[in-house]
């Protein structure tokens, strides 16, 4: 599969080159022959999330290096500013301007980078350039009860059967997401991470999405040459498949990622019951020569835009080298 995939590489990347040179010609072209816009046309918005979070963390056996007992979390929070301009009735600019705020525990700055980019949506599709989570990582997330909470392995971020790989932020991206191709739910998805050094170790994102009002598959490609950018630490391809199936109160969701140099699976079951404004969610998640985990968890909107939920999570790994470890947590999150 990987194979196959490198073929069209070249191809896809300079479709994200082309994309957005024909999108800035475009633009130009509209704005000039454009009348006087509306402030209406314009809309501006803050936006951003305020977690808090109780985690009672036990490894078995004792971890050196982990972190033992209760502990209070607050750094999957975030807030920031977006909007975007209707230039015409086809034609809408678009920007995000986001910053995380980092536990006052640590010794690291405050506020750090988030999601920071500008772009154009049209009938030929939507470009963007700038800092952005990939594809490949949002097809993940997209499937996640757990996401950012203290399930899995870490204090925020994906739960474990889902890799941390691209799970950062990338500067100078490129990306482009065609419309729906044929009137068929398909969409497809480029991305080039821009390596401004010298050493030019460009990364590339290429996918596929197929989203319904029931049923929603992502394929993504992954390929990061620079370490940098990798949370992993390692130049790694990576393929992931997910999906996601909404039966009335229930969905299902699943992923499989394939690494191609470091020869590792991941995959990743959970299912949820929504009632109202209760929702209970288990997942099951398996890393070859790792381990197997599984999470339960119940989630309450207490108002709008303000979740509360308590979870208990239990990973046992395979190598000695790593304790198992079992979290309880408690959490509440106020969206706006």
């Amino acid at each position: 599969m990987f194979r196959y995939i490198k073929k069209i590489k070249k191809v896809a990347t300079n479709c994200s080159l082309i994309a957005l040179v024909c999108g800035v010609m475009h633009t130009q072209a509209e704005v000039e022959a454009a009348d006087l816009i509306k402030n209406d046309s314009m809309n501006l918005s803050l936006f951003g999330q305020i977690w808090l979070k109780a985690n009672k963390i036990s490894h078995s056996p004792t971890s050196a290096t982990g972190q033992e007992g209760l502990t209070f979390d607050y750094e999957e929070s975030r807030f920031g500013v977006k909007g975007s301009y209707q230039i015409n009735p086809n034609l809408k600019s678009f920007y995000v301007l986001e910053l995380g705020y980092n536990d006052a525990d640590t010794s690291a700055a405050a506020f750090g980078q988030r999601e920071a980019l500008v772009g154009l949506e049209g009938i030929l599709g939507e470009v963007a350039f700038g800092r952005m989570s990939s594809t490949y990582k949002m097809a993940g997330v997209k499937i996640d009860p757990f996401n950012d909470t203290a399930a899995g392995l870490g204090k925020g971020g994906p739960n474990y059967g889902l890799s941390d790989y691209g799970g950062d932020f990338f500067s100078d991206t490129i990306a482009y997401k065609s419309p729906e191709l044929f009137y068929s739910g398909l969409k497809l998805n480029t991305q080039l991470m821009v390596d401004d050094s010298n050493a030019d170790d460009h990364d590339f994102n290429f996918g596929l999405s197929y989203e319904t009002d029931k049923l929603d598959v992502w394929l993504q490609y992954l390929d990061i040459n620079n370490t940098v950018e990798s949370k992993t630490g390692a130049v790694e391809e990576a393929l992931r498949i997910s999906a996601q199936l909404k039966l009335g109160q229930w969905t299902f969701a699943a992923s499989n990622e394939s690494y191609s140099k470091a020869k590792v699976d991941y995959l990743y079951f959970t299912t949820s019951y929504t009632k109202g404004k209760c929702k209970i969610s288990a997942s099951y998640g398996d890393v070859e020569n790792d381990g197997s985990g599984f999470s339960l968890g119940y989630f309450h909107d207490l108002a709008d835009n303000f979740l509360t939920y308590v979870l208990h999570s239990n990973v046992e790994r395979d190598q000695s080298v790593s304790p198992d470890r079992q979290t309880s947590s408690v959490g509440l999150v106020l969206s706006f």
